[in-house]
């Protein structure tokens, strides 16, 4: 894996789905993965140009495998994570947990956290309170 080679949101999600489904990552399968568990619609077309800019990274093959759908002509591809692939997703999970560390108050949906910043200038006021109610766009952060 390159050092500068980065795995964006969606191809995250992908990755994530296709580990979800195992024996059954078939893109159909892997696509309502997604979509069921990120709560997002997935078009076919972002859908498959990700899988096709995975597979040539290097972060993913896949096999042809036979249906048992008599309604489904033709073999289906079955996908899988390379060694690079679950590399670059460790690594983007471990870099995200590293940007998130200290602010799990912050990131909850209800809750207060002391910030190493305060205010929407990330002025040098350390230690403040900030606490945010509800997940609504109109909710407010507030500083105690």
């Amino acid at each position: 894996m390159s050092p500068n080679t980065f795995l964006g949101e969606f191809e995250q999600m992908v990755l994530l789905g296709i580990l979800q489904q195992g024996e059954e990552a078939f893109a159909l399968e892997v696509r309502r993965e997604i979509e069921a568990s990120a709560r997002r619609t997935v078009s076919r077309g972002a859908f498959y140009t990700t899988l096709d800019r995975l597979e040539r990274k290097g972060y993913l093959e896949w096999s042809e495998a036979e249906s048992d759908d008599p309604r489904r002509t033709g073999p289906l591809r079955r996908f899988q994570l390379t060694s690079e692939g679950l590399a670059a997703l460790r690594a983007a999970r471990k870099a995200f947990e590293a940007l998130s560390r200290g602010l799990a108050g912050v990131l909850s949906e209800v809750g207060c956290a002391t910030l190493p910043w305060a205010g929407p200038t990330r002025a040098p006021r350390r230690g403040r309170r900030a606490c945010f109610a509800g997940s609504s766009p109109a909710a407010r952060w507030a500083t105690a």
